[in-house]
């Protein structure tokens, strides 16, 4: 058994695999990816990036006036989709 680490990005979901390494029995591969954290430095670097976030996406939808019913929203939820019962 033989373990190989390298870095690379994912394009359009495709992972690159180095040359150096395509001498590598295809059968018997096993891959293990490990998401790497976006650090604050690179962040900052490329602010369009935010954007991909999740939480860059989902900005514009916040509400803070429905922050103070957030414990009850799904009895509220519940209480709506029931009520006529």
């Amino acid at each position: 058994m033989r373990t190989v680490t390298f870095e690379t990005q994912v394009h359009d979901g495709i992972i690159q695999i180095p040359a150096r390494y395509s001498n590598f029995d295809t059968q018997n591969i096993e891959v293990i990816l490990i998401s790497k954290r976006v650090s604050r430095v690179d962040t900052a670097k490329s602010a369009s990036k935010l954007g991909n976030l999740a939480r860059g996406i989902l900005r514009k939808y916040k509400n803070p006036a429905l922050i103070s019913k957030e414990k009850f929203a799904w009895e509220m939820a519940a209480k709506d989709k029931h009520a006529h019962r």
